[in-house]
């Protein structure tokens, strides 16, 4: 392993300068902190001491995708709690959906800030094998929730997004419908893909026009997607809509009112994330339920238990959603 000397030696910094970096000191360009912090890691660099400051400091990062939407506020709003109830504050860093360079250098902020450890939540397929190098240098714990299964190196949470979709669909088809739509958006490949799994377990077709995902976020993008559908001959029109969150939903069913539509009787419609305005919308919307107090919650328990000084095998737990059904589907509630 590096020593700070053979580390100021190859970057033509002193030694005082790279203590200061690794120790995080502010008095420092952070492009040039970030430099050696990097660096360090890459030679192995025993942080082991720094760690065990690191586990005093009071602090524990989450970097998420974002939180504008319900089910990433609610996953975060638990985790928050639970930790700031076991008197730690929560350092948050948010990223892009698809910027895994913006993830990676979230990371690499929480280190250097020297955290005593992190949640990191992710929606893109990435090698984790540099995440794995970073935090096992630097000795912080850490917690994913990530659909991925091979993770070895943390504890990780894993919901079943595609028997979400699945419960939908399969709602949808026992109720009679065979044309059945799907409204999402640049963010949903993976709902859309097990839409079209579902679909084709069941032997229903999926016309490429009943697939919207062109038309924007949330409501508004609901709204407009709706309209795409609307715009079929009537007699092609689907007798269902699948949507790949409530916020879609809210959006398509306005759209379908606006064009004269009964819900459910003209055309049903179901979501995703069991919103708060799911149970309070006109008519009131069936959706999958997802359990994110119960991720959120169990997040901050491996946290806690990790630098709390648990050293048991890491876990992955794999939590399931549920079925809420209501008037939009016309469904038995």
């Amino acid at each position: 392993m590096a020593t700070l000397k053979q580390i100021a030696d190859e970057l033509g910094y002193s030694v005082s300068t790279i203590s200061k970096a690794l120790r995080g000191e502010p008095d420092l360009n952070p492009e040039t902190a970030a430099k050696i912090r990097s660096e360090a890691v890459e030679r192995g660099y025993d942080f082991a001491r720094l760690n065990t400051r690191c586990r005093n400091s009071g602090t524990i990062g989450a970097v998420f995708t974002e939180l504008c939407s319900e089910y990433y506020n609610g996953i975060f709003e638990s985790f928050k709690k639970k930790v700031e109830k076991a008197g730690y504050r929560v350092v948050t860093m948010l990223t892009d959906f698809d910027n895994a360079e913006g993830q990676d250098e979230a990371i690499d902020y929480l280190l250097r800030s020297r955290v005593s450890g992190f949640l990191y939540m992710t929606e893109i397929d990435i090698d984790f094998s540099h995440v794995k190098k970073k935090v096992q240098n630097a000795g912080t714990d850490m917690v994913i929730i990530s659909r991925k299964s091979n993770i070895d190196f943390c504890d990780v949470i894993s919901v079943n997004h595609s028997l979400g979709v699945q419960m939908a669909v399969e709602h949808l088809a026992s109720l009679g419908h065979k044309k059945i739509a799907f409204i999402g958006d640049c963010f949903t490949a993976r709902r859309e893909n097990a839409f079209r799994e579902t679909m084709n377990s069941l032997g229903l077709t999926v016309p490429n026009e009943y697939i919207v995902n062109d038309c924007g976020r949330f409501c508004a993008g609901g709204y407009d997607a709706a309209g795409k559908l609307l715009s079929l001959p009537e007699a092609e029109r689907p007798t269902a809509c699948f949507t790949a969150y409530d916020d879609l939903a809210f959006g398509a069913m306005k759209a379908f009112r606006n064009a004269g539509l009964s819900i459910p009787e003209d055309i049903a419609v179901i979501g995703v994330d069991d919103s708060q305005l799911a149970a309070f919308s006109s008519p009131t919307l069936s959706s999958i339920s997802m359990p994110v107090v119960d991720v959120g919650e169990r997040a901050a328990e491996f946290i806690l238990r990790r630098i709390g000084g648990d050293k048991s095998p890491y876990q992955t737990l794999y939590l399931t959603p549920t079925l809420k059904i209501r008037e939009s589907s016309g469904g038995k509630i």
